[in-house]
């Protein structure tokens, strides 16, 4: 069965149930490859749970993809039959029972057998329940003994729940250490974080606003971020940047609803920052969904210039429109365009083309942690490829003297440096200066270069 027809199969039958939901969930991503956050915030909306099942169900989700191949290996442990073999239904509810005997000290052990069993028969494969049971107080009891059988790893790549080649693949470009830091971020969860528009109003006032509805914000040092790659910033550009401590109803705060607000991580400002757009600029952005950077944009112009958004798809494009909608920017405009495909009316127009361009996603798997399900190791040498491609047709756009921001969110080398050093050797352009932040508890993992071209 094709993978978008699974995807319809998991709906929970009882949507106040937020054990039913998290399996569904789960079974989306792991079997009807849908994205964890969008499986996640459209289940989550679709529901009629409380808040505080709500937050269950995200702990349960996100945790049981995070710990997947660990997870998947204590399983592995505990029965002869292998994982790839089993009822669907049945490898989802051992996968997050496991997670919440592991790692959700809020549920007590017995707790979650005893959903589990319950959840089993509730899904229909009741004949699966005792084994099931068997299987979860077996790792109960080893967990109350303190059994290596639990704890012990023969390989770092299962500890840090990371596929094998890229656990390696990250020692080898970034040496042990370093590798392991970021292995233990992508398990780290960071919260949300938004970046205030400030030419909608003062960063006093939407921090008030922040307060006044509980979200409890908290100023991140987007000067230190930035200084301790080297890269300064006036005050007109550095970007004012607030963690919420407190944001599981982000839509209902108001400096959200009135686009006071966009949610952003920290890293993934920088491309727009290190732009340093003019005001009256024309901007072309070509894979602007979701908006987030052509809103930062939007908001640097301070109502001037122009910043032309653009993507693949109308599904992309509307992703962008909720923004707009929200913030009420108008100095942008919105464009369906494949950035493979040339279009000559802007050929050498803009004074900056913003080009943040499908990538590995390496530097946010720590966000979505399916990633690591489904990137392949020669995946990184075809985006590589792809990216060029789209480098050499949007480079096109970009002025004499004008500048071309290239951004990913990953952090391997084939996808940044390397592409940089292409794009120098091939399209015309001279380095202005670049930057790359490694995922930590902090932000995520991003790469920005902005290269100024010297002639056509």
């Amino acid at each position: 069965m094709a993978a978008k027809d699974k995807k319809d199969i998991y709906i929970p039958k009882n949507d106040l149930d937020p054990r039913e939901v998290a399996l569904c969930i789960l079974l989306s991503v792991t079997e009807g490859r849908r994205k964890s956050n969008l499986a996640i915030s459209e289940s989550l909306r679709t529901s009629r749970l409380s808040e505080r099942d709500r937050a269950l169900v995200t702990a349960i989700a996100e945790g049981t993809l995070d710990y997947l191949i660990r997870i998947d290996y204590v399983i592995s442990r505990y029965t002869r039959k292998p994982l790839r073999f089993m009822q669907p239904e049945a490898r989802g509810i051992l996968r997050m029972s496991v997670y919440q005997i592991l790692f959700l000290d809020r549920v007590p052990d017995s707790a979650a057998c005893n959903e589990a069993v319950e959840l089993a028969k509730k899904r229909g494969i009741s004949g699966l329940s005792g084994f099931i049971n068997a299987v979860l107080r077996s790792v109960v009891r080893d967990k109350e003994k303190g059994s290596g059988k639990l704890f012990d790893y023969p390989e770092k790549h299962i500890y840090y729940s990371l596929p094998k080649w890229l656990y390696k693949k990250l020692c080898a470009d970034y040496g042990t250490q370093k590798a392991e830091a970021i292995a233990a971020s992508y398990l780290t969860k960071r919260g949300v974080t938004v970046r205030f528009n400030l030419s909608l109003s003062s960063e006093e006032e939407i921090r008030e606003s922040l307060s006044e509805d509980g979200a409890e914000p908290e100023k991140v040092d987007m000067r230190r971020i930035f200084e301790e790659k080297g890269v300064e910033l006036s005050d007109r550009y550095l970007p004012v940047v607030y963690k919420l401590k407190n944001a599981s109803r982000l839509n209902s705060l108001r400096a959200f609803k009135e686009g006071l607000v966009c949610v952003q991580d920290p890293a993934s400002t920088l491309p727009a920052a290190l732009s340093e757009p003019k005001e009256g600029d024309f901007i072309i952005d070509v894979c602007a969904a979701p908006g987030g950077k052509s809103m930062q944009l939007c908001d640097l112009l301070k109502g001037s210039g122009m910043v032309a958004a653009r993507d693949v798809s109308p599904q992309k494009i509307r992703l962008i429109e909720e923004n707009v909608s929200r913030t009420g920017f108008k100095n942008i405009s919105l464009k369906v365009w494949d950035a493979l495909k040339e279009d000559e009316e802007s050929f050498f127009r803009a004074d900056i083309v913003m080009a943040d361009l499908p990538c590995s996603g390496l530097g946010i798997i720590g966000r979505k942690p399916d990633i690591k399900q489904n990137i392949k190791s020669y995946s990184i040498e075809e985006l590589r490829e792809l990216q060029r491609e789209m480098l050499m047709v949007v480079s096109r756009y970009v002025k004499p003297h004008g500048r071309l921001v290239y951004s990913t969110c990953t952090i391997t080398p084939e996808e940044n440096e390397q592409n940089v050093a292409w794009a120098l050797s091939h399209l015309g352009f001279k380095l202005e200066r670049s930057i790359k932040l490694l995922p930590d508890e902090e932000h995520d993992g991003f790469f920005a270069a902005v290269l100024r071209k010297e002639f056509i």
